[in-house]
């Protein structure tokens, strides 16, 4: 759990960065019907990631422990702080108060469905009992995480002004393969449009929390080279750097926190690589 879900692996900042203040619970009913911009859902699976990859904790904890609730709440905060703190430390990722709120609902779900099933005398009945509350629980923790939530919305990052007037293809693209895996971008695509040097300047106004999307380089070019890099304030925050030495990797998937960000800057140095449907979170 060390390194967590949804943190991006490709993030090249070397900075202690702490959010201390709950901003809502990043937990929502996942809405498959909806257009991407509205609703995406590989940000929704890493935030829920979040959430159930908790859940056996609460099982197992008070199954090899006689903990009362307060007990085991105490004692899993405490190890979910020092894994934050360590995370941070190290630079694999950010201490986030979210992250601690939603690991430890996880955890609440996971224990008392386990009080709940441990009351049967058959085995195979608490199991299923477990089991069963667990859902019931998870769905009950997601409904209401909906609905006091502020809505968040995903926005195309295209959609907003470019300060430098560098056009983005927004539509008509065509799908690629990056370490055979077919894509087939739905919003953007970003890249340095056979220039040595190209960058996409952004201004934000603090209105956004996150930036979000999908890095890698087609499979049809010969000259694997370059970087992207994408900065937050003046402040390098992703270096996602390619050499012909180095063998193709699978597309990565990134997010950046934007708290309060002014200004964003992606920039692609004598690079063949691809930026896909990048969005922006506004709450």
């Amino acid at each position: 759990m060390f390194f967590g879900f949804g943190r991006s692996t490709i993030d090249g900042r070397q900075e202690y960065i702490f959010n201390l203040i709950p901003t809502g619970i990043p937990l929502q009913l996942p809405y498959f019907g909806l257009p991407q911009e509205t609703f995406n859902f590989t940000l929704w699976l890493f935030d829920f990631g979040n959430f159930a990859a908790f859940i056996p904790f609460g099982i197992f904890i008070p199954l090899f422990f006689r903990y009362n609730f307060i007990q085991f709440i105490v004692l899993f905060c405490s190890s979910i702080f020092i894994l934050e703190t360590l995370q941070t430390l190290t630079f694999l990722g950010s201490f986030d108060i979210n992250d601690v709120i939603v690991n430890t609902l996880g955890a609440t779900v996971g224990f008392f469905a386990y009080k709940i099933g441990i009351r049967s005398n058959n085995i195979l009945k608490k199991i299923v009992i477990t089991g069963v509350t667990t859902v019931i629980l998870s769905i009950g923790v997601l409904v209401v995480a909906d609905v006091f939530n502020p809505s968040p919305s995903v926005i195309a990052l295209h959609k907003l002004t470019e300060s430098q007037s560098n056009l983005v293809e927004d539509n008509n693209f065509s799908s690629f393969e990056v370490a055979d895996e077919n894509i087939n971008p739905k919003l953007n695509v970003y890249s340095s449009k056979g220039e040595n040097f190209n960058q996409y300047t952004y201004q934000l106004e603090g209105k956004y929390t996150q930036l979000s999307g999908f890095v890698g380089i087609p499979d049809d070019i010969n000259d694997y080279q370059g970087s992207v890099v994408i900065s937050v304030d003046g402040k390098e925050r992703m270096n996602q750097s390619y050499s012909k030495d180095i063998p193709p990797s699978p597309p990565g998937y990134f997010t950046i926190g934007l708290e309060n960000a002014n200004e964003l800057k992606i920039t692609f140095n004598d690079s063949n690589i691809l930026l896909w449907d990048v969005t922006l979170l506004e709450f």
